[in-house]
């Protein structure tokens, strides 16, 4: 699957249902994709940061991964973030359907999204999830696109 290859529905539908978990030395949160979460902005302020990112190194291309590997390439995401001098919180992806595992995962404070999309293409994730604040949580496309009837 490459950047211009959409997404099937139901992979697309999944992923619009996907809970986001971010866990905070002071409180979790529970992000969803295309809302505002007015309380985490409290949470940016407090860190004095604007912007977040939402990832996983699990599931690369959205292909289910052993867990051997995808703790290992989680521990690599951690390290390229931790050099990269962002802040990061743990967190899970935590889909709506039986299909699928929870995702162990990392909410990074202050990163761009072009800096969240880099990380994505290099962790092979067909979307990563933006916030800035104020606004509502999107997807940034990195290995695919949504299916043509959507625009998300």
């Amino acid at each position: 699957m490459n950047a211009t290859t959409p997404l099937c529905e139901d992979v697309y539908h999944a992923y619009c249902q996907t809970l986001y978990q971010v866990t905070l030395p002071t409180r979790a949160f529970t992000l969803r994709v295309g809302v505002r979460h007015p309380a985490f902005d409290e949470a940016l302020r407090d860190h004095h940061t604007q912007t977040w990112g939402f990832i996983t190194a699990a599931n690369p291309r959205s292909e289910i991964t052993a867990a051997p590997l995808n703790q290992a390439r989680h521990a690599q995401l951690c390290a390229v973030i931790k050099e990269a001098g962002y802040p990061m919180f743990p967190g899970w992806g935590i889909p709506q359907n039986n299909d699928w595992d929870p995702e162990q995962s990392l909410c990074i404070f202050g990163i761009q999204s072009e800096n969240l999309r880099k990380l994505g293409i290099q962790f092979e994730q067909n979307a990563v999830v933006f916030g800035a604040l104020a606004h509502p949580a999107q997807f940034l496309w990195c290995l695919a696109t949504p299916p043509s009837t959507h625009t998300a």
